[in-house]
């Protein structure tokens, strides 16, 4: 948690540096992809629901 800490420099080297910077992106992608899978599973209720009061 030291490395993410922005009020003071970190002393990682370049390697640590870009190991996480790889562990944060893939963070982010994974955070994105279940955002995304949210947001599809309700577009697949709603059309569920618009079928069962007779709309779609």
């Amino acid at each position: 948690m030291e490395a993410l800490d922005t009020e003071k420099p970190s002393d990682l080297s370049e390697q640590e540096c870009k190991a996480l910077i790889e562990v944060l992106e893939l963070r982010n992608k994974l955070s994105d992809m279940q955002q995304e899978a949210i947001y599809f599973r309700g577009c697949y209720d709603s059309i569920g629901y618009l079928k069962k009061a007779g709309i779609l």
